[in-house]
């Protein structure tokens, strides 16, 4: 098998481990375009979340967890120096993207902010880990800080 087949073979396992788990609920994989790998899955909602994978740069990302996020918005400036500030050596080990096999980061595409980790060759598989647990740090993040964004794109409780 190829490198490249190797480390999507690695993603795949990693993510079905999640849903294996019961972490997610309905995990499928869409079919492959333009080199990307597609996964759906529901998780910290009710509307499913797609990952996309592409092998060849080790990029994976959350097209569509934060919808509704403006690139101009206090909001978004927030999350970005959260994200950013994943691989401070402040963090716990067991909390920290690790610089030297991922790094994080986030962009914006039509109103929907995306959650980007790009994995190292041979670190995909921990790409996968770093980035379900980005995901899980926003989530708690803005329960903590940006509660009525939750409450309205996500309908959760507000109290």
């Amino acid at each position: 098998m190829t490198a490249v087949g190797n480390e999507l073979a690695a993603v795949r396992r990693r993510l079905q481990a999640y849903a294996d788990r019961g972490v997610f609920r309905g995990y499928t994989e869409r079919p492959a375009r333009a080199g990307r790998h597609y996964f759906r899955f529901l998780w910290l909602g009710r509307e499913p979340f797609t990952l996309t994978y592409e092998p060849a740069s080790g990029t994976l990302t959350f097209t569509n967890v934060l919808p509704h996020v403006r690139v101009r918005s206090a909001l978004y400036a927030a999350l970005e120096r959260f994200v950013e500030g994943r691989s401070a050596r402040t963090l716990p080990a067991h909390r920290r993207i690790d610089p030297r096999r991922a790094r994080s980061s986030c962009s914006s595409r039509r109103g929907t902010m995306l959650l980007h980790v790009v994995a190292k060759p041979g670190h995909h598989a921990y790409g996968v880990t770093r980035s379900i647990n980005l995901v899980h740090e926003v989530f708690l993040h803005l329960h903590t800080y940006f509660p009525e964004y939750l409450w309205e794109h996500y309908d959760v409780a507000q109290e």
